[in-house]
């Protein structure tokens, strides 16, 4: 769990600071200097606050998923559809049928 968001930080970090430095290039060819840094920019930091909320929310439910499938196995507990191929033992009375 640790380990995929620490990874999962690693390439936060590395989008950041591509598009810092994709900034830079573009604010130093612009004659216009008004606009403000990234970490300043309210656009930027909605879209960050969103990119952060879902890595969140994916980090949370990838700890779930595995946890349930570790649980599962440990167990010894087969969650797959094998048994829609199998009977299943319940005797269906028929109302209809004419008793003779």
């Amino acid at each position: 769990m640790l380990e995929r968001l620490f990874r999962l930080a690693i390439i936060l970090g590395v989008l950041a600071a591509l598009y810092i430095a994709y900034w830079k290039v573009r604010s130093s060819s612009r004659s216009n200097a008004d606009e403000p840094p990234p970490w300043r920019d309210s656009r930027v930091l909605v879209v960050a606050a969103q990119v952060a909320a879902l890595g969140l929310i994916w980090s949370a439910a990838d700890y779930l998923w595995a946890n349930f499938r570790a649980r599962t196995s440990d167990i010894g507990l087969e969650l797959d559809f094998g048994f829609l191929d199998q009977p299943s033992g319940i005797s269906i009375a028929d109302p209809l049928k004419r008793r003779d």
